[in-house]
Parts: structure tokens; sequence; C-alpha cells
């Protein structure tokens, strides 16, 4: 057994709402350095200003951007960068027709679109591995840095100390995968405007509601990717942590065999 020596207890000493939610706020920040800085570097590598500005120069050859007309009030103005078709077979309808059937148009489209959900993933994955595995391996107990500082930790449902493998499961498949990665596929589909919308942010809202109600009102206050990854976020100060479910057996044992011996003791 590895832990201070203070007064602990062997069972789940489930941590307080308002610090997990100062914790998530903390590491969020640090994510979003983190995964900033990986999007750029992938940018920059695979050249997407460069893709970009040859796409750029297609829109306005076909002459696809919007134009500030002065004749229009300013709450009439396009709200769109691009020129709307409002009829079939009007300018802007044309505009597109050609564009699309310019090959190297539509490449350098596909290009940019590709290389963006590229640089956003990866960069998402690496702050997300960063933040929520790779710290938590260096400062122990499943701490992230918003957890150090709050002086919250994590258990596996046993009770024991976390395993690096719960770890990775609750960061790649909790965190990354349910709760950034479908959030945010699904806002980029509700911005873009297709069809289907109100699916997509049903399903942000599921996922943020699911999050907020079973930390409020499960058990030990698992969220998704602590369900995931079968941890718990518990109080550092006052919790025992084990390093297998012998010793906190052989722990409660003692307890209990100390309760007897005080009740006797006392003529409970």
């Amino acid at each position: 057994m590895r832990y201070a020596e203070r007064n602990s207890v062997y069972g789940i000493n489930k941590a307080r709402l308002i610090k997990r939610v100062a914790a998530a706020c903390l590491d969020f920040v640090l994510f979003a350095l983190i995964a900033i800085g990986f999007s750029t570097l992938i940018s920059t590598i695979s050249n997407y200003d460069g893709y970009r500005a040859q796409l750029d120069a297609k829109y306005e050859e076909y002459g696809l951007y919007a134009e500030y007309d002065p004749t229009l009030s300013e709450e009439e103005q396009p709200t769109n960068i691009f020129c709307s078709a409002v009829v079939e077979g009007d300018a802007c309808d044309l505009a597109w027709q050609a564009f699309y059937a310019d090959e190297e148009a539509v490449q350098l489209l596909h290009t940019c679109s590709n290389i963006t959900i590229v640089t956003v993933s990866v960069g998402i994955l690496g702050g997300a591995l960063i933040t929520y595995f790779l710290i938590p391996l260096f400062l122990k107990n499943g701490q992230s840095f918003g957890k150090k500082f709050m002086r919250i930790a994590l258990i596996n449902t046993e009770g024991i100390r976390v395993k690096n493998i719960n770890l990775f499961v609750r960061c790649l498949f909790g965190i990354y995968v349910v709760e950034l990665m479908i959030p945010f596929y699904a806002i980029f589909y509700i911005l873009s405007g297709s069809p289907g919308s109100i699916i997509a942010l049903a399903v942000v809202s599921a996922i943020l509601i699911a999050d907020i109600m079973l930390m409020m009102g499960s058990r030990y206050g698992q969220a998704i990717h602590d369900m995931i990854g079968k941890t718990i976020v518990v109080e550092l100060d006052g919790q025992a942590i084990f390093d297998t479910v012998e010793e906190l057996q052989k722990h409660k044992q003692k307890e209990e065999q100390k309760n007897l011996e005080y009740a006797k003791k006392k003529g409970y």
C-alpha cells in the first residue's frame, strides 16, 4: 500500500461536484491550448494555407463570393460569404455549376475539407491524450492538472489504484470519442446547415444532459467517461488508495478487528 499516513477511509470518498467542475474547467483550458498547438502544426505540415489560397482564387474566378449591395439595408445584406442561388439558372446558380465542373476546383475543395477534418481530429486527439492520459500518468492517481490543483483523484470501480488501461480507455473512448468528437462533428453538421440538424442538436444535448445527471445522481457520481473507463473521482484527502484488491480486503479486516476490540473494551 502506498498512501500518506493520515486519517483515511477504505470506502469510496466521492469527490464534491463543485471541485470536479472547477477541475474540468482548468483541464479544458489546458486541453484547448494543446489541441490548438497540434492543429496548427498539422495545418502547417499539410500546407493548408497554400491549398486554401488556391481555392479562394477559384471562388473569386467564378464570382462565388457574395458582394456587398449598397442598395440594400444592413439587415438585408447576405449573411453567407458565398452567393446563394435564388432560382435555378440565375447567375449564382450558373457560377456554382461552372465551379463544380472544374475538376481542379473540386479537387482543391476536397483537399481543404480533408485537411480540416484531419487537423481538427488530430488536434483534439493530441490535446486529449496529453491532458487526460499522459499528465495523469506523470502525476499519479489519475490526477490531471485540474484534479491535482483541486486535490481530487481517480480510483477504479474496485476501489483500488486506477490502472493505466483504465486511464487510456477513459481518455480515448470516453472523453475523445464520446464527449469531444461526437459533439464536435454534430455541431459542425449543425453549422453547415445540413438537413437533420435537429438530430445532431439532440445528440449533443443528450450527451451533455447525461453527463450532468450521472454526476449528480449516480451512486459514485460517474460521468460517461468514468463509466466507460470504470473509474471513480474521489477526494484525495481522506481516501486510502491501495494497489490491489487483496490489500484493500486485508485493510478492511484489520479495521473491522480493531472496531470489534474497541467495542469489547468499551463494553458495547
